[in-house]
């Protein structure tokens, strides 16, 4: 027993949660909500925090918990049940997922018309009216009228009682949702109506280019046959649908990728990576660009939970923006704007705590260092004391290593990125005193005056003098001034001598705005020299837990260490691949280059990634706070290595250090590979606005890839069918595309409803050219927030020609 807040503000009400024996969903009860709008699909569950933070609250007492739909934030009597609430949750999630898995391919309508019962009984009675069918029929985008529904009722209502009961649920959607378009494909493999196992693997052969040995087909019948006899073992044509529209029948082919190992079991597909050894600097490593911003950049809110959304998304690299803070505490946020600030060692206990619940690979901190020696020395000691040996530190003997460690050896690891020089670690160069800094920021103060002085002088000396006399010789000496004294520009970049030259335009020659002039500049040099002695301070304390090296990109630097790391912004890459594509990628054979979104986006857009791929890169920064276009083409790339959890993804052949011999195909005009796309149909697509009007779907395919892969193939689109998101099927079509670069190419499926001014994108999913699977398979659909739909999917037909 104990309370719940849906609200921060809201006051507190005491709960009691209720246990359901078929375990799908955490059921409360509430006094003002229906049965069905107080529960969350256990399966959904996509985050939870045990400790999580709210002023004036004992963390240890609260526990949040979000899925897809909701977010509940609970606050227990004692710390004791929550700890027992939460070993219990966790137990009925594996629990439900273990069924999830099982039900699905045993009969894939059968589990679909349960939860969707579930859904629709909104009174708990266990049974739906004409009501509730009605509402369940559209919310499938069945276009229906009261004639048609009836019709229903008569046909499904066995035992006549004006309600549909679950098991009458199942017929029904097996009626509507019969696959017609299998039906040719399933003839012309079964025999009488059925599908015998030497059958099945004959298909599997000859349509899906899949070699299955007969004692697999024979395990995959006997998980789906109501009948197990191994004599007896065969498949209606409702069965062999479910095998074509199940998850394991995905367009995403993790066994074509080198770094993949499938273990092909029916019921679970285990992914085992491999190829994990090479150096860090062989991976594509996923990334993400002000991490702990939630929106944009100006007045947009910080917080932990954006990294934990990221970490969520395979991150492996996030970005710290590190300012001197209040109270002594280095913090967190976007500087000179109105973000709202986290503290450093927050991100750090965050980074401990989620850094490695989704994947066990390293985790890079990128510090954009902006703290004074005194903060930089507690983030060392905060990085020291809350990631301990999770730190990589580097070796002694860095020197004598040519490569960076493998994700592999760095299993569970945290690199700190930061700017300086790896050969200062382990030097016996002492760190300047703060004493010494006060003495010298002194003898600075009185030679700056002693020049300003001098200015002064000559300036009255040559009031009289003529304009332009006057201004030659000034410029010469403020120019002088300059390189002696390398004083730095004000904060509108206009130098010295610039402003001398203002102040000549407008003919200064009174004594009172000289003195102005002069407290500017005493004002202008004051606050330079502050910048410049935070500039040449070097915390050796944060050196020593730093184990990736800012420093400049100059393409022609053939002697960069596997320590160095150089950030080039979106347009510094575009440019690069232009002019000198090659040395790009080979730069990135031996030290690591960032790229980063360029400064005009301040709303948090992202930019295309194709060109940071291209460019061998390996972190490509994203913003994650931004669910558009470009996060979606980019996540897509790291669907190829354990789903994007893992983070990290083997960069193409040619791209790897120790190749021999590498050919660059983006250099080339060859067309390497040939994939035709036939879209067959589409399963239940449906808006995320539950109350939109029926849509009448068509699918749009697309590639993005090199220059060339996007000129040489044109969008293309099917016809749209009326009134149909349940189960459109597309007149004939095949579309063809060539790609001269298939190792970086993608193709782009997206279902948009034509009914609107402006056709509205439904569902998206982005593949790897050279990830896609022969025969007919299905593609899973994601939503705007690019998480899948549940059983939302395109049905194609794919052949695929290397040249």
């Amino acid at each position: 027993m104990f309370k719940i807040q849906s609200k921060i503000n809201q006051k507190q009400k005491k709960v009691f949660f209720i246990y359901n024996d078929d375990i799908k969903y955490l059921q409360w009860l509430s006094d003002n909500k229906k049965y069905t709008q107080s529960r969350i699909l256990l399966t959904d569950i996509q985050q939870i925090q045990s400790n999580y933070t709210l002023k004036n609250r004992d963390p240890k007492k609260l526990f949040y918990i979000q899925s897809s739909k909701y977010k509940l934030l609970l606050e227990f009597f004692s710390e004791n049940d929550k700890i027992t609430f939460q070993q219990g949750l966790n137990f009925f999630i594996e629990k439900a997922q273990e069924i999830e898995i099982i039900e699905k391919q045993q009969d894939q309508i059968k589990y679909m018309a349960k939860n969707l019962f579930l859904n629709a009984d909104t009174d708990g009675n266990r049974q739906l009216d004409y009501q509730e069918i009605f509402q369940l029929l559209k919310s499938l985008q069945i276009s229906i009228n009261d004639k048609y529904l009836r019709q229903i009722f008569k046909q499904f209502d066995i035992n006549k009682n004006g309600q549909i009961e679950q098991e009458e649920l199942v017929f029904i959607i097996r009626d509507i949702s019969k696959k017609i378009e299998l039906q040719e494909i399933f003839n012309k493999y079964s025999l009488s109506g059925f599908m015998m196992p030497e059958q099945y693997q004959q298909f599997l052969s000859k349509e899906q280019k899949e070699q299955v040995p007969i004692n697999k087909v024979h395990e995959i019948f006997k998980s789906i046959c109501l009948d197990n006899n191994q004599q007896n073992l065969k498949i209606e044509f409702y069965q062999f649908s479910n095998l074509i529209f199940n998850e394991n029948n995905n367009i995403l082919n993790p066994m074509e990728q080198e770094i993949h190992q499938v273990k092909f079991i029916f019921y679970l597909q285990v992914i085992i990576l491999k190829d994990m050894d090479h150096p860090l600097t062989d991976y594509f490593i996923n990334s993400s660009h002000n991490t702990y911003l939630m929106s944009n950049q100006l007045i947009g809110q910080s917080s932990i939970q954006a990294y934990i959304n990221a970490f969520q998304k395979g991150c492996r690299c996030v970005e710290l923006d590190c300012w001197d803070g209040a109270n002594d505490e280095p913090t967190v946020y976007h500087g000179y704007t109105l973000t709202s600030k986290l503290l450093f060692k927050d991100i750090l206990n965050c980074v401990n705590e989620y850094g490695f619940k989704y994947s066990q690979y390293p985790i890079i901190l990128s510090l954009e260092n902006h703290c004074t020696i005194k903060y930089q020395k507690k983030m060392a000691q905060y990085m020291q004391d809350i990631l301990k040996e999770k730190l990589y530190i580097v070796p002694l003997n860095w020197e004598q290593l040519n490569d960076y460690k493998s994700p592999n050896q760095l299993r569970n690891m945290v690199i700190v990125k930061n700017k300086g020089k790896v050969d200062k670690i382990y030097s016996n160069i002492e760190e300047i005193s703060d004493s010494d800094n006060e003495n010298n920021c002194i003898k600075r103060k009185i030679q700056q005056q002693q020049e300003l002085q001098k200015v002064k002088q000559q300036q009255y000396q040559q009031e009289q003098q003529k304009l332009k006399n006057d201004f030659q010789e000034e410029q010469e000496k403020i120019k002088q001034q300059q390189q002696q004294q390398q004083y730095l520009s004000q904060k509108d970049d206009k130098t010295i001598n610039k402003l001398l030259q203002e102040q000549q335009r407008i003919k200064t020659q009174s004594s009172k705005e000289l003195d102005e002039y002069d407290d500017r500049l005493q004002k202008n040099s004051k606050k330079n020299n502050i910048k410049k002695q935070k500039q040449i301070k070097e915390c050796i304390e944060l050196l020593r837990v730093t184990s990736l090296f800012g420093c400049h990109m100059r393409i022609e630097d053939t002697q960069k260490r596997c320590w160095q790391i150089s950030s080039i912004d979106e347009s510094k890459v575009e440019k690069l691949l232009t002019t000198k594509p090659k040395e790009l990628v080979d730069i990135n054979k031996q030290a690591f280059t960032r790229v980063y979104p360029g400064g005009l986006r301040i709303d948090s857009s992202n930019y295309n990634p194709i060109n940071g791929f291209l460019s061998g890169s390996q972190i490509i920064a994203l913003n994650f706070q931004t669910n558009d276009f470009f996060l979606l083409l980019y996540l897509s790339i790291f669907q190829q290595n354990g789903d994007i959890k893992c983070g990290f993804v083997l960069k193409p052949q040619y791209m790897l250090k120790y190749e021999k011999n590498p050919q660059y195909p983006f250099m080339m005009s060859q067309v390497r590979k040939i994939i035709k796309i036939k879209v067959i149909s589409a399963s239940q697509l449906i808006y995320e606005n539950q109350d939109s009007d029926i849509m009448d779907p068509y699918v749009e395919v697309s590639v993005w890839g090199s220059e060339l892969d996007r000129e040489n193939n044109q969008t293309k689109i099917t016809n749209y069918v009326n009134n149909n998101g349940f189960h459109p099927i597309f007149e004939d079509n095949e579309f063809t595309f060539q790609f001269v670069c298939p190792e970086i190419a993608q193709v782009i499926f997206k279902v948009k409803d034509s009914d609107y001014g402006k056709d509205v994108t439904i569902g998206q999913f982005a593949i790897p050219v050279n990830c896609i699977r022969q025969g007919y398979r299905i593609v899973q659909l994601r939503n705007s927030q690019l998480n899948f739909f549940q059983n939302s999917f395109i049905l194609v037909h794919i052949q695929i020609i290397d040249q």
